[in-house]
């Protein structure tokens, strides 16, 4: 995180609380611009904000974007030795195996699990949720791919 002043945080942290509110009541557009704000008020945006961002565009029928999106928060993750890095890369990889075609549901459940087992700060936890996995078992449960996340 890079150091700014305590209203610049605290209103980074007012818009992300917004974003996350407005997309958990279907309230997209406003999501979407309560993060393009809070993103604003950063130089480089966190991981965590970046997976945000790709579940925000998932929302939005935006999935090329929000691939990417998953994409460059595990590249800003390679850098990162922290305990975010233990939730929010598996995150991301779960959800780009759910775009991969290729990926058996055996994989896809791998990740959901790894993911569902590790620690996490509220922020993460509460940004990222987990898509129920009988969800997941209903959605992709048929699904036989030939590739594992490796190549993701």
């Amino acid at each position: 995180m890079t150091k700014r002043s305590l209203a610049s945080e605290l209103a980074h942290l007012f818009n992300l609380f917004l974003a996350f509110n407005h997309k958990s009541q279907g309230r997209i557009e406003r999501a979407r611009n309560r993060l393009d704000r809070a993103l604003s008020l950063t130089n480089d945006a966190e991981p965590y904000l970046m997976a945000f961002d790709g579940i925000l565009m998932v929302s939005e029928d935006r999935h090329e974007s929000a691939r990417k999106r998953f994409r460059e928060s595990l590249s800003a993750l390679e850098a990162a030795m922290d305990a975010e890095k233990k939730y929010v890369a598996p995150y991301c990889r779960l959800w780009l195996s759910m775009y991969d075609v290729n990926c058996a549901y055996e994989e896809i459940d791998r990740l959901w699990e790894e993911a569902h087992s590790l620690e996490a700060t509220g922020t993460e936890k509460a940004l990222l949720r987990l898509p129920p996995k009988d969800a997941l078992r209903k959605e992709f449960g048929n699904r036989k791919g030939l590739t594992s996340t490796a190549r993701l």
